[in-house]
């Protein structure tokens, strides 16, 4: 079973967000600002982190950093704002305003691209 990691500086779109994972059958934890993510991260294997569209920045850029040394292997989505300029760190982007059902779709082909654990 595939492993996410889901990260947001907002409660209510960090729980929306671990639903709509859980209900595509994957492990989902969750983890609400800088410190619960980097503490997430060492504690555990993951497929798949998702930065939220709404961590600042270069908090989002430190989270990167920080999530590569606890896994290299690790992939990295950062949800954006519409008009914000994607994230370089990251192995992937997608505008937050696309909706639950692209970041389904964009989440199935990350995972699928990997090998099995």
């Amino acid at each position: 079973m595939a492993r996410i990691l889901n990260i947001s500086s907002d409660a209510s779109l960090l729980r929306t967000r671990e639903e709509l994972l859980k209900s595509e059958g994957v492990e989902v934890v969750s983890a609400l600002g800088f410190e619960a993510a980097v503490q997430a991260a060492k504690a555990c294997q993951y497929d798949l982190a998702i930065l939220g569209h709404s961590i600042p920045r270069e908090e989002k850029r430190k989270l990167a950093y920080e999530i590569k040394r606890c896994g290299a292997e690790i992939q990295l989505l950062s949800l954006q704002r519409h008009d914000s300029v994607p994230l370089p760190e990251a192995d992937f982007s997608m505008d937050a305003a696309e909706g639950p059902a692209a970041l389904i779709a964009l989440v199935r082909k990350i995972l699928r691209s990997q090998p099995p654990n």
